[in-house]
């Protein structure tokens, strides 16, 4: 178990294997295939069922990536297509109605396969919030590049008093107070 510590493209790894570039390489592309398949990386690489002489174990890979930024783009791009992968997953299996009912004299919802459906989807849809909130988050971002969006000026006339204003969308404010600024402002 020793001889695990050093995972550095170049130094032994296990008894027999060395983790050169070329295997690197090699490694890092079939768990990127693997994620973009749907698998998560913690399966591809898990202990108990890896290929310990093609595959590292999940903490090397870890610093794989830390290591290379080439790889750290390659790794975001097989979770942004996995992210895909799920939300097709989430569709369909929506869709497939084909064992909602159970078969016989008088056709009969399946209410425990619906629920095992419903949470099937429910897990993909939280899943996908939590791998890409800005695609598929609930938080809805009414910004340009994180900064209000500005609108045109609107006056107001009010008895011939004409009131200019500049609005802005952003986050919300405590009405009370911004009201209470706005009349010590007046006097």
């Amino acid at each position: 178990m020793g001889a695990q510590k050093n995972h550095v493209a170049g130094e032994k790894v296990g008894t027999n294997t060395y983790w050169t570039k070329e295997r690197i390489k090699e490694a890092s592309k079939a768990i990127f295939d693997g994620m973009v398949e749907g698998k998560s990386v913690r399966s591809i690489l898990d202990p108990k069922t890896r290929d310990k002489k093609k595959f590292p174990s999940y903490v090397t890979f870890l610093e794989w990536l830390n290591a290379d930024n080439e790889m750290s783009k390659q790794y975001a791009r097989a979770m942004e297509w996995r992210a895909e992968g799920l939300l097709e997953d989430t569709i369909d299996i929506a869709d497939d109605g084909s064992n909602d009912y159970v078969s016989g004299d008088v056709k009969k919802p399946d209410i425990e396969h619906i629920q095992r459906t419903r949470l099937r989807v429910e897990a993909r849809q939280f899943a996908l919030r939590k791998m890409a909130p800005k695609k598929y988050g609930d938080k809805l971002d009414v910004t340009s590049g994180d900064q209000p969006i500005q609108c045109a000026p609107i006056i107001i006339s009010l008895d011939g008093n004409s009131l200019r204003a500049n609005l802005k969308i952003s986050p919300p404010v405590d009405a009370d107070a911004e009201l209470l600024s706005l009349k010590e402002g007046d006097e």
